[in-house]
């Protein structure tokens, strides 16, 4: 969570808002009456990753970094329990120490479970859901203080809605998640020419595990990536702290990216230049690694995003 000078801003750096009081409980105790007397408009912005101002408020902002960390596993049923406030950059490597993995993720690992889940937060996949569809139960902290365990046999209605909540039902302490076997995917990017991707968009989205393209208006092609489950060979995978670190760490091309755009409503005659230098540069080769590894890539780059929902036909 980032405070300076009692002032809170997300991830982007966009929404900033100047709490009355910020609570750090230890404890579940200590968590229940942090939001029965919390003063003004009760926030848990885990990592503060969301765009809106959904977590802007001038009462009590709760910190849950001590909601972290593998709780349980069972290994029959392939479930894993974490609290609410493990930073997904943590998740992928606990899990494989138990020789399993989520089923699908999104591109980027700072956000909180609790974070993801609560937003609806997705990956690519025709045949995959969100981060929301593999939840098989969570803890629910009431405004009351009360505890509900919520699953698709219990407390069903608060299960359903509750998985993308937006925090609106309370705090989620702990989630379970549905696990699958450690695997690896080999990516592969290449370029297209943008008339030929939407010709060919069915057969690359419904051939692939995953298929993604990012496009920059001014430039004639697309950048594709596909991701798919692959037998070849991995490196080993990094630590949890190694990869907080890749996610941190501007490398010398993402402080160009970021210096030609601060530059570029200035000289917009150089936008296409720009946007095809920038469509070359991204067509990396292709790797194979551990899915939690492959899946999100360094955003060191901050940036402010809005997504639109379309049906695919």
């Amino acid at each position: 969570m980032k405070i300076v000078g009692g002032r809170w801003a997300n991830w982007s750096g966009g929404v900033v808002c100047k709490p009355k009081e910020i609570v750090a409980p230890k404890d579940e105790v200590a968590l229940a009456a942090a939001v029965r007397q919390g003063r003004g408009p009760v926030r848990v912005p885990g990592t503060g990753h969301s765009f809106t101002p959904l977590n802007a408020t001038d009462g009590t902002l709760i910190d849950l970094s001590a909601f972290r960390g593998l709780k349980s596993f069972d290994p029959e049923r392939n479930i894993a329990t974490f609290g609410a406030a493990t930073r997904l950059w943590e998740v992928g490597p606990q899990l494989h120490t138990l020789g399993r993995a989520l089923l699908n993720m999104g591109d980027i690992d700072r956000q909180t479970l609790g974070g993801v889940v609560g937003t609806g937060t997705h990956g690519t996949g025709v045949a995959l859901g969100s981060f929301s569809s593999q939840v098989a139960g969570f803890r629910l902290l009431l405004a009351s203080g009360e505890i509900l365990h919520c699953s698709p046999t219990e407390n069903e209605t608060t299960f359903a809605g509750g998985r993308t909540a937006l925090g609106s039902l309370g705090v989620m302490i702990d989630i379970s998640m549905q696990v699958r076997p450690a695997y690896r995917l080999v990516e592969k990017n290449f370029l297209l020419p943008i008339g030929e991707l939407w010709e060919r968009l069915e057969e690359f989205v419904q051939g692939n595990r995953h298929f993604e393209f990012f496009w920059f208006p001014y430039s004639d092609v697309a950048v594709c990536k596909t991701l798919n489950e692959s037998s070849e060979p991995a490196p080993d995978p990094r630590s949890a702290e190694a990869l907080y670190e890749r996610g941190e760490r501007g490398a010398f091309d993402a402080r160009i990216f970021t210096a030609i755009n601060e530059v570029l409503p200035f000289v917009p005659f150089a936008l296409r230049s720009a946007h095809r230098m920038f469509s070359s540069s991204m067509s990396g080769p292709g790797r194979v690694r551990w899915s939690h590894e492959i899946f999100p890539s360094p955003r060191t780059v901050r940036f402010n995003e809005m997504e639109y929902a379309v049906p695919f036909e």
